[in-house]
């Protein structure tokens, strides 16, 4: 999805020849475009289904939150779309190994210079069943 990312930038003559640099080579796609309208859209589906798209990943963190307790797993507080989960007595690329194993991919804090978490990203009600499921089979 990153070709639908867009952005811009405000500035007077003086830094015409800076805007022209930063301006995205072939311009912004079509379907980026009509992403931005709709997002943009103050009375549009795009609010309602964001507000859902929320609710549904606070009810999928505190779900994870509840299966994990009493086990060696454990995320910080978050309002993001993902938790950073670590695993006592386990390193990050050993946890990302061992959920790889059962065919659970998740990114390894290494990425980003973290050696104790994975990046897990919340989905849906089957997708946390399955990740605490793999978790408990770990511990």
């Amino acid at each position: 999805m990153a070709g639908f990312r867009a952005g811009y930038v405000v500035g007077g003559p003086a830094e015409a020849l800076l805007l022209a640099e930063l301006g995205p080579g072939l311009g912004v796609a079509t379907p980026a475009q009509a992403a931005i309208v709709t997002a943009l859209d103050p009375g549009g589906r795009a609010l309602a289904r964001m507000a859902r798209r929320r609710a549904g990943v606070a009810a999928e963190r505190a779900r994870l939150e509840r299966l994990l307790a009493g086990t060696r797993f454990s995320f910080a507080p978050s309002a993001a779309h993902f938790v950073w989960l670590r695993g006592d007595g386990l390193t990050g690329p050993d946890l990302a190994h061992d959920l790889a194993e059962q065919r659970i991919a998740v990114a390894p804090g290494t990425q980003w210079g973290d050696e104790e978490h994975v990046r897990v990203t919340l989905r849906d009600r089957a997708a946390t069943e399955r990740l605490a499921s793999a978790l408990r089979s770990i511990a």
